[in-house]
């Protein structure tokens, strides 16, 4: 348990799946540099930044969720694409399993149609953004050197917009935060990892700094964030007292602030091993994640300073789930949250007492699942005069061999891969399709 939360803290966010949407543009190699609080587009307009006030702390009585089990898992679930409700208009990206090109493919059309021949399998990583229209990709050069490159899954065009030297990003990493925002970082891959290196915006063809974060050597990286012209870098500090806090750096204000400070006596550090601590994030939502005896404690808040600074009190930010009856071990690789409505998408091992076996001397036996997939609705648990319950969604989908893909914009799907085949979950509905042969690259509306 704790080597996974040690792993999956260090790697951060990075992992995160964005789709978005920008209009095309040709840029040029050389992007103009601009500083974080310079008089450019990227430049705030927003008055000096002071930190917060925290408010007095407001106490609740401490409450237990005791999971509910709701099976999602009908009779014939496996359907054709066409059945399976994705939006109408909706188009998925795929590429062959060779990886020889990419490939358009949606329920008005069923049979895959080649958008452009590429040797996909010289790249190192991509990013579709929200509508699909653009793609961008790294190419690792011979000189160790990468390349970020646009593609325009329009019109065909692609062209470099920036490159990496390997000082600067060994193995560097790029997502969407926006429509036409591009987040480029180097690798991550243990503790200290580095923060990233720069914002693109890839309409206008102006480019942000984003390294400074006033964060010490042995500070750790947690993610990024874009909400609403704001700018956060999200880090872990090693304090005096053997816990830590955690801190954003404001690229509008260009000032670090301390947030989380109900979290601040629970993320206790076990020496060179980890944490009882997680933390996670979707688009514009941060969920904590705190190990206990009896299970976890679990909350969700908006990813911005005024949210993450408010001095509430513990217990009335973070839910506490016991889980010592039915579940066994998070999975802390497959931890998520769905943009659309922030329901928590969590692996768990799983002793299933619904499918339970009738031995001969009519005892019943448990079923033990392990990665099992379950969804859980943090923000409208159903109380009752004497407990809170939370509904755990069990969708009897084994996820072992397969890796979380994303959502579809509505939320509705979730995607998930193998090494040969996707397939689409329909969370509403609990149906599934496959299709085998084919690699996930993204949604596109267009």
């Amino acid at each position: 348990m704790i080597a996974k939360i040690c792993s999956f803290l260090a790697f951060g966010m990075l992992l995160m799946f964005f789709v978005g949407c920008a209009p095309v543009y040709v840029l040029p190699t050389a992007i103009p540099t601009q500083s974080p609080t310079s008089t450019s587009a990227f430049a705030p307009t927003t008055t000096p930044f002071s930190t917060p006030t925290l408010l007095p702390a407001t106490s609740q009585p401490l409450n237990f969720y005791f999971p509910e089990v709701e099976k999602r898992c009908p009779e014939n679930r496996e359907v054709s694409f066409g059945e399976l409700g994705i939006e109408s208009g909706l188009k998925v990206i795929l590429s062959d399993i060779n990886q020889t090109g990419l490939w358009r493919f949606s329920i008005e059309n069923q049979v895959p149609i080649l958008i452009k021949a590429l040797p996909l399998d010289t790249w190192t990583g991509s990013s579709l953004n929200p509508t699909g229209e653009n793609l961008a990709f790294i190419v690792r050069n011979q000189d160790n050197s990468s390349s970020i490159w646009l593609l325009s899954l329009i019109s065909g065009d692609q062209s470099e917009i920036f490159s990496i030297n390997y000082m600067e990003g060994a193995y560097p990493y790029i997502r969407w935060l926006s429509n036409d925002e591009l987040l480029v970082g180097g690798s991550c891959a243990g503790a200290g990892c580095p923060f990233p290196i720069k914002v693109l915006n890839v309409t206008r063809g102006v480019e942000i700094d984003v390294e400074e974060t006033d964060s010490g050597p042995y500070d750790n990286y947690l993610g990024f964030f874009a909400n609403n012209g704001e700018y956060l870098a999200l880090y872990s500090s090693y304090a005096d007292d053997g816990y830590t806090q955690i801190h954003v750096y404001d690229y509008s204000a260009s000032q670090k602030v301390w947030v989380f400070p109900w979290l601040e006596d629970k993320i206790f550090f076990y020496p060179l091993i980890g944490t009882n601590f997680g933390l996670f994030g979707s688009d514009n939502n941060v969920a904590m994640f705190v190990e206990q005896s009896y299970g976890f404690d679990v909350g969700v808040v908006d990813a911005n300073v005024e949210k993450m600074t408010q001095a509430l009190s513990y217990d009335s930010v973070m839910k506490r789930v016991v889980t010592d009856v039915q579940f066994g071990e998070l999975d802390y690789s497959f931890i998520d949250l769905n943009p659309s409505n922030r329901g928590l998408i969590v692996n768990m091992s799983y002793t299933d007492y619904f499918n339970s076996t009738v031995n001969d001397d009519f005892t019943t036996e448990p079923k033990y699942v392990e990665d099992a997939l379950f969804v859980v609705d943090l923000e409208h648990p159903v109380v009752d005069e004497r407990i809170s319950d939370l509904t755990f969604i069990d969708y009897c989908f084994m996820t072992t061999g397969y890796f979380n893909r994303g959502f579809s914009p509505d939320g509705r799907i979730e995607v998930f891969s193998s090494d040969n085949e996707i397939v689409f979950l329909n969370l509403e509905t609990g149906n599934f399709s496959r299709m085998s042969g084919w690699l996930f690259v993204g949604w596109s509306k267009r």
